[in-house]
């Protein structure tokens, strides 16, 4: 519960090249969620998958505040389970000092402040943020790993919101 998206209006494939007024605006959002989710004991997970997608969606995914000091490890794992590698970023590096425009990548930011990013060469799992956000070592959810699975009826999306 708590999986939000966020988008930008104006048509745009990645964070790693935005324009500068987008990234502020993003980057209100993130804050306003952080603040929202510290009201339960929650620290949002923000990740992006520019992989096979012409439009940008920045997934936030809250888990549980002690959860937070184990999710690298388990980024990393999963990653290896996979076949391939997460690398962590410089500290003060920016994600468009790295990638290359039209560069498919895999993007999440910890709630430690660790960012890690793959640089997608070939297949690469759609779904892989959110498998491992669900698995049994973070949120115990793993029959939501697939969205598919995550939907409602109009009732009771009506219901939620309201």
């Amino acid at each position: 519960d708590g999986h939000v998206l966020i988008l930008p209006v104006t048509h745009h494939q990645a964070t790693a090249h935005l324009p500068d007024s987008v990234t502020a605006e993003i980057q209100k959002f993130q804050e306003a969620l952080k603040k929202c989710f510290a009201k339960d004991g929650k620290v949002p997970v923000f990740f992006e998958r520019n992989y096979k997608t012409s439009h940008l969606q920045i997934q936030v995914v809250p888990v549980s505040k002690s959860i937070s000091p184990k999710l690298k490890i388990v980024f990393e794992d999963h990653a290896e389970a996979e076949g391939f590698t997460v690398d962590e970023l410089p500290p003060h590096a920016r994600l468009e000092q790295i990638v290359q425009p039209n560069t498919p990548y895999f993007y999440v930011e910890l709630p430690s402040g660790e960012r890690l990013y793959h640089r997608v060469r070939k297949h690469f799992p759609l779904h892989f943020g959110r498998e491992v956000l669900a698995s049994s070592q973070v949120l115990d959810m793993e029959d939501r790993a697939d969205w598919k699975n995550c939907s409602l009826s109009k009732e009771e999306e009506t219901k939620i919101a309201l």
